[in-house]
């Protein structure tokens, strides 16, 4: 269903567990062109968790999946890889949960989607300030 139009190329440790210690150990090649990472999704989605990274969607996905009044089996988890990539979203997707980033791009990131989305219903969980991303919170909740 979707094309390909560019990947991103993540430098990690040796033990594979974090990003290399480099200046740049992140490369996009290609277009992003309003894409995504597809990570997780099913027909039956009619929700998605959207973000930057794919380290930070999959953790606010963890999150809600740990909240007993949130239902995750019909959310999807795309990634867009750039606040400055708004993605095309599936009209299927009634409820947009932003895994925002702590900091300005962040909060125009989450700005750009509510007002692309106005007619679907948009939540943005709170992200304590003290964590730069989901990814942070919930490393520092366990894992």
């Amino acid at each position: 269903k979707g094309e390909f139009t560019g990947l991103q190329r993540i430098y990690l440790n040796d033990e594979m567990s974090l990003k290399r210690d480099i200046a740049q150990n992140k490369k996009i090649i290609g277009n992003l062109g309003n894409g995504f990472v597809n990570l997780v999704d099913s027909e039956e989605a009619d929700s998605v968790v959207i973000g930057e990274g794919i380290e930070t969607v999959l953790s606010l996905y963890l999150i809600l999946e740990r909240d007993e009044t949130i239902d995750v089996s019909r959310t999807a988890v795309y990634a867009n890889l750039s606040a400055t990539n708004i993605p095309e979203l599936p009209e299927r997707f009634k409820t947009i949960f932003v895994a925002r980033d702590n900091d300005e791009a962040g909060e125009k990131y989450t700005s750009n989607i509510k007002a692309k989305y106005k007619d679907r219903e948009v939540i943005v969980p709170e992200l304590p300030e003290e964590y730069n991303d989901f990814n942070d919170l919930f490393l520092a909740e366990g894992g």
